[in-house]
């Protein structure tokens, strides 16, 4: 299970890259074609429409690479509690993009079930938090 959660944040990291390199490669190519433009007026429409959509591309390919890091971080948690709720806010995070969304489905819910957060809390399986013989890890019942 711990697989396939690691294998959605690298793909969702390496997709966002993917997808900032894609929109650079595709933004440098357009100001070329502006300059072709004959009719003077035309061309000076097109450059300020132009530089109107620059910062929000620039935004765009930031976000990319920006949220290419947590997933990257994100698929090599440790096992700790705050692990668990990393995995589970990268989880939710991965639902908005439609080409993980199916495999984040997936994950989510073998996410979900309780052998897995009793993994992440190092406690035995089958142990009950409610128990009168469980102790937290930090010892704090």
């Amino acid at each position: 299970m711990l697989k396939g959660y690691r294998a959605l944040c690298i793909g969702v990291s390496l997709m966002s890259v993917a997808i900032g390199v894609g929109i650079q490669a595709l933004v440098g190519h357009v100001p070329s074609w502006l300059n072709e433009i004959p009719n003077e007026i035309e061309r000076e429409r097109q450059l300020a429409e132009w530089a109107a959509v620059t910062p929000l591309i620039t935004v765009s390919i930031i976000m990319c690479y920006v949220l290419a890091v947590p997933y990257l971080v994100g698929a090599f948690v440790p096992r700790k509690f705050w692990g668990y709720v990393v995995g589970i806010v990268l989880i939710a995070l991965s639902l908005s993009y439609c080409c993980a969304l199916p495999f984040a489905i997936w994950v989510g819910i073998l996410w979900l079930k309780p052998e897995v957060r009793t993994w992440f809390e190092n406690r035995p399986p089958g142990s009950d938090r409610d128990s009168p013989e469980y102790t937290s890890p930090g010892g704090v019942s």
